[in-house]
C-alpha cells in the first residue's frame, strides 16, 4: 500500500517477485497517515488539507474488482496526523494536530466515537501503536515526551509518561507485538 502526497491512495500487491498496483483513488487532499487493517481489506487514512476536509476516513478494497471505495468518515477540523488500527481491528486510534488522541470503534463499516483524551504536545505521523491487547495505545510527540494511555472500551487515562532528554522530536514508535518492548526513532 502506498499514500502518495496529496494525490492519491495506491494500494499494491507484492507476488514474492514483482509489485503490482491494484487500485487507486484521486484524493486531491493531503494524506498525513495510512494503516491497513489487521485481517480485512480496510484502509484507515488521516487527512489533513482545512477545516472542512481534516478526516479519518475508511477505504474498501474490493478484491474481487481491485477497486477502492469509501465505506466511512468523521470531520475533525483539524489535522489527522496519525492512525492506527488495533491488532483485532475492533478499533481505531488516532492522533490529531491539536493534542488530542481518540479512539473509534468499528463494527461492519461504521465508526463511532469510544474514547478522547488531550495530551502535551503534537503527535507526528506514525506516531501512535496499540499494545497487543488493545487495552494500551503509545503516543509520541514532538516535544520529546512519550506517552502511554489505558483504554477500557469507552474511555482513556494516561498512565504514564517520560520526557526523553536530548529528544526534540520523536518520529515514529512501534510497540512490538506480544511484548512490552517500545521502539522509538528520535531525532
Amino acid at each position: 500500500m502506498y499514500a502518495a502526497g496529496s494525490a492519491a491512495l495506491k494500494v499494491f500487491s507484492f507476488d514474492g517477485d514483482n509489485i503490482v498496483t491494484l487500485s487507486s483513488s484521486q484524493q486531491n487532499i493531503g494524506i498525513r497517515s495510512i494503516n491497513a487493517h489487521p485481517e480485512k481489506y480496510y484502509f484507515a487514512i488521516g487527512r489533513a488539507a482545512n477545516a472542512a476536509r481534516d478526516q479519518l476516513q475508511i477505504y474498501d478494497l474490493n478484491a474481487a474488482t481491485d477497486t477502492i471505495s469509501t465505506v466511512t468518515q468523521d470531520t475533525l477540523g483539524t489535522y489527522v496526523n496519525a492512525v492506527r488500527w488495533n491488532r483485532s481491528g475492533d478499533h481505531i486510534a488516532i492522533a490529531t494536530a491539536e493534542s488530542e488522541l481518540l479512539v473509534y470503534s468499528f463494527d461492519n463499516g461504521t465508526i463511532s466515537r469510544s474514547g478522547e483524551i488531550s495530551f502535551d504536545g503534537s503527535a507526528e505521523n506514525n506516531g501512535l501503536d496499540w499494545n497487543s491487547d488493545g487495552d494500551r495505545i503509545v503516543v509520541n510527540a514532538d516535544n520529546g515526551v512519550l506517552s502511554i494511555f489505558s483504554f477500557d472500551g469507552t474511555s482513556l487515562t494516561v498512565s504514564t509518561s517520560i520526557y526523553i532528554n536530548g529528544a526534540p522530536s520523536i518520529l515514529g514508535v512501534s510497540w512490538k507485538p506480544n511484548s512490552s518492548l517500545i521502539a522509538v526513532a528520535i531525532n
